[in-house]
């Protein structure tokens, strides 16, 4: 995976300072605090297709700002090597 963000809810800006716009086409591992990257990049290790991890990232939004958002990380991939 390029961690590029591709897509991204419109329902985005209800929970933090930002348009869907302002994140596709960044880096996710850019746009999270640095100390929130490796617990990221474990819970995408362990997602399945069957097993989803939810963990909580600080993610910077227009104002500079660390808003922390839930996320679930489930593994695509896996659901389509069936």
């Amino acid at each position: 995976s390029s961690w590029v963000i591709t897509a991204v809810s419109s329902d985005i800006g209800s929970l933090v300072n930002l348009d869907a716009d302002d994140l596709v086409g960044r880096l996710l591992l850019g746009a999270v605090q640095q100390d929130d990257v490796g617990p990221l990049l474990s819970a995408a290790v362990q997602a399945s297709a069957e097993t989803s991890i939810a963990l909580t990232v600080r993610l910077l939004d227009r104002d500079g700002a660390w808003t922390p958002l839930c996320c679930v990380l489930t593994s695509l991939a896996a659901s389509t090597d069936r």
